[in-house]
């Protein structure tokens, strides 16, 4: 979903304390271009992304009454469009969460944090592809996750405020983005379930101009399926796009692996 931050499922369930490393394999490939009435442009986008984002993460549980974290990403990989591509690092995500509720009893927690992103990754403006974005983001969050029985379920908000490029002066239009998950534990140690994700974006501005109908659109809807073990965690979810305006339209396939350092 656009976003530099590949989440899964227990991504906003506060972890006992110490450090975490995880690795997320992204793969995205996507054929089909809708313009800004969901119709479609073409069926030969031939765009595609293959990722390994690098993740380290810090829960403290004494410091304060609730657990609070700290993180960071990295995405290593390359990307496609057409006969253009473009391979190295990405953006580095920093990101700091509080939860302002933990309830062990009723198994309920509500997380509310930010992220950062920072303009590192490569980025050429005569590109046509780019694994950077040459520009600032913000990404406030709130994240909602609620266990009952053998359920479990996770909902959250995430809102991107995008920087100016200041090469070409564009400014993507900030976005709006819901992430939802129900599932259910066959085993202690074993959840599957379904996941719907939707984004809404504003319109673009170029050199402080507003660009009409360039707000893009977006829901994807899958399974996810996590398998937790003593230290170590493997989680594989697989997601389909659709209703899609101004942007690309495919399948994405995301893993988390996730060690307790």
């Amino acid at each position: 979903m656009n976003s530099a931050t590949p989440e899964t499922r227990f991504e906003w369930t506060p972890a006992p304390q110490g450090a975490y490393f995880t690795v997320y394999p992204v793969v995205y490939d996507a054929s089909k271009l809708t313009d800004r009435d969901g119709r479609t442009v073409t069926n030969d986008l031939d765009l595609s992304s293959y990722l390994g984002v690098f993740r380290l993460t810090y829960y403290n549980t004494t410091t304060f009454s609730n657990t609070w974290a700290l993180t960071a990403f990295l995405p290593v990989g390359r990307v496609k469009l057409q006969e253009h591509s473009d391979s190295g690092i990405g953006d580095l995500t920093i990101g700091a969460g509080y939860w302002v509720l933990d309830d062990k009893t009723s198994r309920t927690s509500l997380l509310v944090g930010t992220f950062i992103d920072l303009p590192t990754g490569n980025f050429d403006e005569d590109n046509v592809v780019n694994l950077g974005a040459n520009v600032f983001k913000l990404r406030p969050i709130v994240a909602l996750t609620k266990s009952f029985d053998r359920f479990h379920a996770e909902v959250a908000l995430k809102y991107n405020i995008y920087g100016k490029e200041p090469k070409t002066g564009i400014k993507a239009g900030d976005e709006i983005i819901g992430e939802g998950f129900a599932g259910y534990f066959f085993r202690p140690n074993l959840i599957a379930g379904g996941v719907f994700n939707a984004l809404a974006g504003r319109n673009r501005t170029i050199h402080g101009e507003a660009d009409p109908g360039t707000g893009i659109r977006k829901y994807q809807a899958g399974t996810s399926i996590c398998w937790i073990g003593s230290g170590f965690s493997v989680t594989i979810g697989a997601l389909k796009e659709f209703g899609t305006r101004n942007t690309s339209e495919g399948f994405l396939l995301t893993g988390r692996l996730s060690w307790n350092l």
